[in-house]
């Protein structure tokens, strides 16, 4: 496991870092500290012993990453409403009224995310995270049943990618979009154990992807922004003066759902096909290891 530490040692690093101010609810360090989990929760499935310990901890991961979330999507909300109002000064009203729901909202989320978080012992679970990644570590290099544990999953999270991009087709369907994007964000976080395990061709794969995964980010991040306004909006009365300008602002974003997403279509084939690759060549890794 000693070509695998790395990336998760720099990961425990960060999460502990960041810890204190996520309790506080600090935008970006919420959104390390459920980086960090998700890294050192692919990690730890890679360590066999022992497998009862690594699986509850990463089911505890799982589990803080999942609170972490609503906390993040709030924030990268009020973040995109703060770009729009300085670029288009025409939505600026709309979006202030949308941001004030958005802080009400996210407030409560990070009260609710500071009481969860103060249950947790911070230190004794990084504590336990180190003390099996040593464990590992001490086991010397990634041995031959690791690395064809490792080179099976990323085999197999490519071709989900394959057959979600494919199954996403030229329709504007947000949640076959959504089902991509969190199958190339699990493959990237395969490819990334995988680069710091030293398998051929991870490193270059996981770059490769990096825009498919930023792309359809920001699509989503749209999509959340617009289903967050039309809440909002359908709780106004008739006669509320800013029902208009919302609807501006919901036109404007959709605008941007529709632009990202034909620039998604225009590369869709290339995300198949880039799926499609990965698995034979990763398939075939262990294919040449049982030989």
């Amino acid at each position: 496991m000693a070509q695998v530490h790395a990336s998760p040692g720099v990961a425990l690093r960060i999460f502990a870092q960041a810890w204190p101010r996520a309790m506080r609810g600090e935008p970006k360090a919420v959104h390390a500290v459920r980086v960090a989990s998700r890294r050192l929760r692919e990690a730890l499935r890679l360590i066999s012993h022992p497998k009862r310990d690594t699986r509850k901890l990463a089911r505890e991961l799982k589990r803080l990453t999942n609170w972490l979330g609503p906390v993040r999507e709030f924030d990268v909300s009020r973040s995109l409403v703060a770009a729009l109002a300085g670029t288009e000064p025409d939505l600026a009203a709309a979006c202030d009224r949308v941001d004030v729901r958005l802080l009400e909202v996210a407030v409560a989320r990070r009260q609710r995310l500071a009481k969860r978080m103060a249950d947790i012992d911070e230190s004794a679970l990084v504590d336990r995270v180190r003390h099996i990644l040593r464990r590992a570590r001490s086991g010397g290099r990634l041995n031959v049943e690791g690395r064809q544990r490792l080179t099976d999953r990323i085999a197999a999270r490519a071709k989900d990618v394959a057959e979600a991009a494919d199954s996403a087709g030229a329709l504007y369907a947000p949640e076959a979009l959504h089902s991509v994007r969190i199958r190339t964000k699990k493959l990237r976080y395969a490819l990334e154990v995988g680069r710091v395990a030293r398998l051929a061709g991870a490193a270059q794969a996981a770059t490769g992807l990096r825009r498919y995964q930023d792309l359809l980010g920001e699509l989503h991040d749209y999509q959340m922004l617009s289903s967050h306004a039309a809440r909002l909006q359908s709780r106004l009365a008739l006669q509320d003066d800013d029902i208009g300008a919302i609807s501006e602002l919901l036109a404007h974003v959709e605008t941007r759902c529709r632009t990202l997403h034909a620039q998604f279509v225009s590369d869709r084939g290339t995300l198949v096909a880039t799926g499609h690759e990965l698995e034979k060549s990763f398939g075939a890794h262990n294919q040449s290891a049982k030989a």
